[in-house]
């Protein structure tokens, strides 16, 4: 599936609109009967329906956003999302790793929206060694743009920084003797 953005920007020529692309499925949504009329009496103009519009383009949220914008039946000031939402698991845990409530809090979200059937805390929790992912981020981030050759020499930085950490907190030995232990018993399964 081409990007989502493509679709857009096809929406976007629909309706002779120029600038910034807009994404209007965040939710909640509420949806006007005066806009979808609009909308309904415009598609008979243009000659298309429903089936055609999503044809063109499947986000029918942006079909409706764009229209709205485009007929402005009262002021619209587009903003970013209410709130943080979180549409698969990958992009919780993604989002864990990088970025705290704080974060987000700051990002000007006032709630999170998380799919309860693969969370299995009813609030959102960040990972253990979220600072260790930002300064991370914050480094490769800054030098990976630079020159190519620094994602290896950064990779083995971070490893030799995480073993060097781990050996501090005594989690690394700790580790080693459980990996230790659990390739023993393993080789003794297999040797049965």
């Amino acid at each position: 599936m081409p990007w989502r953005g493509a679709f857009v920007i096809n929406q976007k020529k629909y309706f002779n609109r120029d600038g910034l692309l807009y994404d209007w499925s965040s939710v909640p949504i509420i949806l006007s009967c005066y806009v979808l009329e609009k909308f309904v009496e415009w598609l008979s103009v243009k000659k298309l329906t429903f089936t055609d519009l999503i044809n063109i383009s499947p986000y029918e949220y942006n079909w409706y956003g764009e229209f709205l914008y485009f007929i402005q039946p009262f002021q619209i000031v587009p903003t970013d999302g209410f709130f943080s939402i979180f549409y698969t698991e990958q992009m919780y845990q993604q989002h864990r790793k990088r970025n705290n409530v704080h974060d987000i809090i700051d990002n000007g979200y006032i709630g999170i929206c998380i799919q309860q059937g693969w969370v299995k805390d009813k609030i959102y929790k960040p990972s253990k060694f979220i600072s260790i992912y930002k300064l991370y981020d914050k480094i490769y981030n800054t030098l990976y743009t630079r020159d190519f050759h620094i994602k290896r020499k950064l990779r083995d930085f971070t490893i030799r920084f995480l073993k060097m950490l781990l050996k501090k907190t005594g989690i690394y030995n700790k580790l080693k003797t459980y990996l230790i232990k659990k390739d023993k018993i393993n080789q003794n399964m297999d040797n049965r």
